[in-house]
């Protein structure tokens, strides 16, 4: 076997992302249960991160996905965060559920992550 060498690492703890809603920093990224790939893409699956101090009704569950583009492994450009518990949803009522939160694991099929 050929040896592996680690390129760059990605260190979720430095990651700020602010939104009009609420602002996201690294500390709320933690407690990943799976990650899902699809094209040139990884999806970090949220779980629990244990802040129940940002996190809806204050519950330990965490709503915040992460997708890294592998081709631009770069905190400014390839990484996005997608508060899943604010996102619109396609159906009667289109409001956000606030619930939507702390899953296990994913899949993905064609363009999208389930």
């Amino acid at each position: 076997l050929e040896a592996f060498s680690v390129a760059r690492v990605l260190d979720l703890a430095r990651l700020e992302v602010t939104s009009s809603s609420a602002e996201i920093s690294g500390d709320a990224l933690r407690g990943f249960v799976g990650g899902v790939s699809f094209g040139k893409y990884v999806v970090l699956v949220p779980h629990r991160n244990n802040r129940r101090d940002q996190n809806y009704n204050m519950r330990d569950h965490s709503s915040l996905a992460v997708r890294v583009d592998v081709d631009d492994f770069t905190l400014e450009t390839g990484v996005k965060v997608l508060d899943l518990s604010r996102v619109a949803r396609q159906q009667v009522p289109d409001e956000p559920d606030t619930e939507l939160r702390g899953f296990l694991h994913g899949f993905a099929a064609g363009e999208y992550v389930y």
